[in-house]
């Protein structure tokens, strides 16, 4: 697994996740990478998306990990990423669905 302490990964790419990509930007040095639907790890340059060779199972001990796709997609990456990063941010609600929240 590649350590990526230093770095912030921000699942989703809807204006939200844009949002969230240049407030950081502003705010912070750190790489930030964008996880899209496929599982592939991307990276944003000059409001474009480019493939890296990092794979979503590669990654871990990331600085933030921002939660931003529809929301019954929240609780799975959060399970997944919940002992992957420091920290972690999911945009509300967290489920679609009490039974899967538990």
């Amino acid at each position: 697994m590649k350590n990526l302490n230093k770095s912030i990964l921000i699942i989703g790419k809807s204006e939200i996740a844009l949002r969230h990509f240049n407030i950081l930007g502003k705010l912070s040095k750190r790489k930030i990478f964008f996880l899209d639907k496929n599982g592939s790890i991307l990276i944003r340059k000059k409001n474009l998306f480019f493939k890296t060779d990092l794979k979503k199972e590669e990654i871990s001990n990331l600085f933030l990990v921002i939660i931003c796709t529809p929301s019954i997609y929240h609780i799975n990456y959060l399970k997944y990423y919940l002992n992957k990063s420091k920290i972690i941010l999911c945009e509300k609600p967290l489920s679609n669905n009490y039974q899967k929240s538990k």
